[in-house]
């Protein structure tokens, strides 16, 4: 089980069950409060004290729930939690059994709320064996990590498909557009909404002769077309640089290879290419992240390059 599962309880009629089970899970024990008010409790669960694991939020937890108190109704506040289960136990005395027909009858003899015991994602007697216990417990944090697993692939989904929609919208916007200046300021704008970036260049690959050459051979350069910026604003000029492996935008013209760092300050020291901190030295831009993608046409030609700095956790900051 992880480290940071935790069962509590409110009652103390519930220590007796659980106590075996010390030495397997993380146990608290919850104020004596209304199940309403302990809703707003477990969003901030043992904060201040750091050796309690729900000090993070959201751990996963199972809370122990007797049946036979009386303010019920309001575990409808907790059990509707993605990171909680309920698990209902029944008093040790629910009455007379031998008439009893549907599960729901139990709950009638015993004064139980069926609608609560429903919430529940198990219901025990109070009675139930150690390993019982355990096996409850266990699935009820199986299904806590299946439910959270669904959720990212759901949400993975969701997000490959605003990506696929506006990589549609893209290509209906590049495909109406004629002037190749704008073509590549929407091509690097839209790039930095795909992924994030808080700036953004766009080098394209230009061919030329060397003035007094006369063999006719051409010469490939990167030029420095466009550049965006979301924190800063600086002065812009178009300039030119070698394709070489010295520079990372040089590197990728050169190899069509694709280069991601999380922090451009720490390159390491066997890589060909450099970071040139001058740009943030003048503007006080700190640049982290930095990813550079090729762009090449259908004969898997160099174009140009992208490149991306800072992702950002919010595209909308």
């Amino acid at each position: 089980m992880p480290q940071d599962s935790l069962v509590r309880y409110r009652d103390n009629s519930l220590a007796p069950l659980i106590r075996s089970l010390a030495s397997r899970y993380s146990i608290r024990k919850l104020p004596a409060l209304p199940w309403k008010a302990l809703a707003g409790v477990l969003d901030k669960a043992d904060r201040s004290d750091k050796a309690d694991p729900s000090h993070h939020g959201g751990a996963p937890t199972v809370v122990l729930v007797d049946l036979a108190e009386k303010d019920l109704p309001d575990l409808k506040d907790l059990a509707h939690r993605a990171s909680i289960r309920l698990v209902g136990v029944l008093p040790p005395d629910p009455g007379p059994t031998a008439l009893i027909h549907q599960p729901s009858d139990l709950f009638t003899e015993a004064s139980i709320d069926p609608h609560a015991a429903g919430r529940c994602f198990a219901v025990l007697p109070a009675t139930a064996s150690e390993p019982v216990l355990a096996a409850a417990l266990e699935a009820a944090f199986a299904n806590i990590e299946l439910m959270a697993r669904e959720n990212d692939a759901r949400q993975d989904f969701q997000e490959a498909e605003r990506e696929r929609e506006e990589l549609n919208r893209i290509g209906i916007a590049l495909s109406s557009t004629h002037d190749v200046g704008a073509l590549l300021k929407m091509i690097l704008t839209k790039a930095r909404e795909i992924a994030s970036a808080d700036a953004g260049s766009l080098y394209v690959v230009e061919e030329t002769k060397p003035e007094n050459d006369a063999s006719g051979q051409t010469e490939r350069t990167l030029r420095f077309k466009f550049t965006q910026n979301d924190s800063r604003q600086f002065p812009f000029t178009e300039f030119t640089l070698p394709i070489s492996e010295d520079s990372m935008a040089g590197y990728t013209a050169l190899h069509g290879d694709v280069i991601a760092l999380d922090d451009v300050y720490e390159i390491p020291a066997d890589c060909p290419y450099h970071f040139n901190p001058r740009y943030d030295e003048e503007t006080g831009y700190r640049t982290r992240s930095l990813l550079t993608v090729p762009m090449k046409n259908a004969r898997n030609e160099v174009l140009g390059v992208l490149q991306l700095l800072n992702c950002k956790r919010n595209r909308a900051t």
